[in-house]
């Protein structure tokens, strides 16, 4: 539940005119000072003795309700509070709001409601009168959301996942073969026995079940606490939070390590401006490693933790973060980012918004201006009065996962998965995946990738493959029709298109490994992302972005010399074929010549039909054949 006003009603009892029974008010003094220091079980003893002696000691009646409720005996609390009430409470307001607060948690909406607006009649400062009509919001909200609960059923990860310790803060790869979890376990440090330290597990997935988690590969743990951690969509890439440590900046800062040779670097300390001499935490990158996501308490923000996002420079350093605004932040907390592959669906935790309790879980999307929308929650009873930290899904966006402490558990707190229902669904995300090698040599290599919508030429995603394996995993919203362009130093880009849009209703991940051709005399590529319309050698709009790119590529090459080809299918005309290839190529021709390539190094052929890559035996056949290409001479 939202913060009590316990430190107030412990210093306002401290302040209170002194009862003529000293022995009472010597006693009263003794309780509030051992509820001050937490010791609430000889607090509560020290208040029954009071009691025995004044049953109707408004005070000590008030204390113990507040012992009841910090030691989450709320039925207890809301029995003491309602006789507190009912004795008198003019000199003590805020206890209408403590007792609303207990009346909430035990689902008592309508009484709740009630102590609230006596508060609220009461209250003289502004915020804790918003606080208390937020509550009044929460209140209407919970009953209409216990009375139309979402569907959630959730599922134990099982004992591969999940151990006699806590496991919290999962965090997926696109493909859901690895996950990588936060594992509270007894310290390494000798000098620290008996304590509890964060560290990072993983565990891969085979079949339908998880392989036992084990500590993650390489530097990343230690004998401190490392935490909350965002992958990048190829894996190579982890940022995480990590605490009082010698390098930081501020109490707690977002760290990085790269993965290499399947092992993860010392971590690094993502530096400022990122991180502040405030809180800065639970970072979340996302799915085109451009955007960082995450919570802080720094000055400038609308409340307690505040929601903000920073771009990554291609030097690897960040710009000035920017506060994510009040449409998502309010004047308390929001913390538990979590972008989802499609880059505008944003889940989080807040307890500034209408709900059901605590931080609940909640969704916003950017609108077509860019802006977000007004968060929802993601109702009961995935939501519950108690605290709901956070919430990763997978890139097709139709499952969730969450930590969480339930009966029938592993134990402590552990992972979940449920099906998320329809209206809290991200845009479906599926994601290319596949190995870069040399064509030859059948060497793996690191290259760029760059996805681009072909209706804009705006470049959407960039990423690159390992330099040790080849490996890469980029993100795709199935929304698009897209070129993918993978290029390397010494060897021609690589060229594909293909439309998600429609692809079958399962939307199956594209896998595809990418051989690469060394620059050298003969060798040619198909420029897959040049269209006409048929019949026609006028360059359609779609061809920029690839058309460009072959530009930068003659740029950067300034030695090689090429031929574009044009290509047809076997239907119509021999003569005709061949004209209409040869005004193809020489489309392509003017283009680059227009964009600064020098025309000594191009020369431009049509063919006709004359040199087919598949027998034209069938549309799909005869659609390869239509084609143009370039050839190093």
């Amino acid at each position: 539940m939202r913060k009590f006003f316990v430190l107030v009603s412990i210093f306002f009892c401290f302040g209170l005119q002194a009862q003529t029974n000293k022995a009472v008010d010597g006693l009263f003094k003794q309780a509030a000072q051992l509820y001050y220091y937490q010791d609430y079980n000889e607090a509560r003893k020290t208040v029954w003795e009071i009691l025995k002696i004044d049953s109707l000691h408004t005070k000590s009646i008030v204390l113990l309700a507040t012992i009841y409720m910090e030691t989450a005996k709320y039925e207890d609390a809301a029995v003491v509070y309602k006789k507190a009430v009912r004795i008198g409470i003019d000199d003590m307001p805020y206890v209408y709001f403590d007792y609303a607060n207990v009346l909430f948690m035990l689902e008592d909406y309508k009484n709740a409601e009630i102590n609230y607006s006596k508060y609220i009649k009461t209250a003289t400062e502004e915020k804790d009168i918003r606080l208390a009509n937020l509550q009044l919001e929460s209140c209407k909200f919970a009953q209409n959301a216990i009375k139309n609960p979402v569907d959630f059923k959730p599922i134990n990860l099982g004992s591969g996942v999940n151990s006699s310790y806590d496991e919290y803060l999962p965090s997926i790869s696109p493909d859901e073969s690895t996950l990588v979890i936060t594992r509270k376990l007894p310290s390494k440090d000798p000098y620290a026995q008996g304590q509890r330290q964060e560290d990072f597990y993983i565990c891969s997935k085979s079949g339908e079940s998880w392989s036992v988690a084990k500590p993650i590969p390489g530097n990343l743990n230690t004998y401190f606490n490392e935490g909350a951690q965002t992958l990048s969509s190829d894996g190579n890439v982890m940022f995480f939070t990590a605490c009082s440590r010698k390098e930081g900046v501020g109490s707690c800062d977002i760290y990085y390590a790269v993965k290499y040779n399947g092992q993860w670097t010392k971590a690094i300390n993502a530096g400022e401006p990122l991180n502040t001499e405030a809180w800065e935490s639970q970072p979340s990158l996302s799915s085109d490693n451009t955007t960082l996501y995450f919570s802080s308490n720094r000055e400038g923000g609308f409340g307690g933790l505040d929601l903000y996002k920073a771009k990554l420079k291609p030097d690897g350093s960040f710009e000035t973060p920017v506060n994510l605004g009040p449409q998502i932040n309010s004047e308390f907390d929001e913390s538990g980012p979590y972008i989802h592959p499609d880059n505008k669906t944003l889940y989080f935790t807040s307890n500034g918004w209408p709900g059901m309790g605590g931080m609940d879980l909640f969704m916003s999307k950017l609108n077509e201006k860019g802006e977000w929308t007004k968060p929802v929650n993601l109702g009961y009873p995935i939501n519950t009065f108690n605290n709901e930290a956070s919430i990763a899904l997978n890139a097709k966006g139709n499952m969730a996962f969450i930590s969480s402490s339930r009966e029938g558990g592993r134990g402590g707190i552990d992972i979940y998965s449920f099906e998320l229902y329809e209206k809290a669904r991200p845009t479906e995300v599926t994601y290319l995946k596949g190995v870069v090698y040399d064509s030859e040599t059948l060497k793996k290599l690191g290259a760029k990738f760059e996805l681009i919508d072909l209706e804009t030429s705006k470049i959407i995603i960039e990423s690159t493959s390992s330099s040790a394996n080849g490996e890469f995993l980029v993100c795709v919203p199935t929304d698009k029709d897209y070129a993918l362009n993978v290029s390397k130093d010494g060897y021609l880009f690589f060229s594909e298109n293909f439309t998600f849009s429609k692809l079958d209703a399962e939307n199956k991940p594209y896998v595809k490994d990418i051989p690469l051709q060394a620059i050298k005399s003969g060798v040619s590529i198909i420029l897959k992302n040049v269209f006409f319309d048929s019949n026609s050698y006028t360059l359609k709009n779609q061809s920029k972005a690839e058309l460009l790119k072959l530009v930068d590529f003659m740029k950067k090459n300034n030695e090689v010399a090429i031929e574009i080809s044009g290509h047809t299918d076997d239907i119509g005309k021999d003569e005709t074929n061949l004209l209409l290839s040869e005004n193809r190529a020489k489309a392509v021709f003017d283009y680059l010549v227009s964009n600064g390539v020098d025309k000594s190094r191009l020369s431009a052929k049509g063919y006709g039909e004359t040199k087919p890559i598949t027998p034209n035996d069938s549309d799909q056949a005869r659609a390869k054949n239509r084609r143009t290409e370039f050839t190093i001479k």
